[in-house]
């Protein structure tokens, strides 16, 4: 059971790097901003993982971190997918990177 924890660690912590990875190639010059297919699928596999990880830990998960950072995903996953055939504005790009450091932060501060 600790590797399938541990596995599933790794997968969740690699669907962040995907998210972030493709909101900073996006930060070079002005170019036009728009929902990668490494943010959409980082986004998906961040959810889905980290769901799999609040079942495995059952009793012992801190349920009000898990519940914000599960309405943070919801939010940022409803913004990727509107913006994923089209332009994103600077406001929202900022607005989904922010929410993206917010849940890390969550993630990070709340254990």
């Amino acid at each position: 059971m600790e590797t399938f924890h541990s596995i599933l660690l790794f997968l969740h912590l690699l669907g962040f790097a995907a998210i972030l990875g493709g909101m900073f190639v996006q930060l070079k010059g002005d170019r036009i901003r728009q929902v990668n297919p490494a943010m959409f699928y980082g986004a998906l596999v961040q959810g889905f993982t980290g769901l799999l990880l609040t079942w495995q830990l059952g009793a012992q998960a801190a349920y009000l971190p898990v519940a914000l950072k599960t309405v943070l995903l919801i939010v940022i996953l409803a913004i990727f997918f509107g913006y994923r055939k089209r332009e994103m504005g600077a406001k929202i790009f900022w607005l989904s990177f922010v929410l993206v450091l917010t849940e890390v932060l969550l993630a990070v501060f709340s254990v």
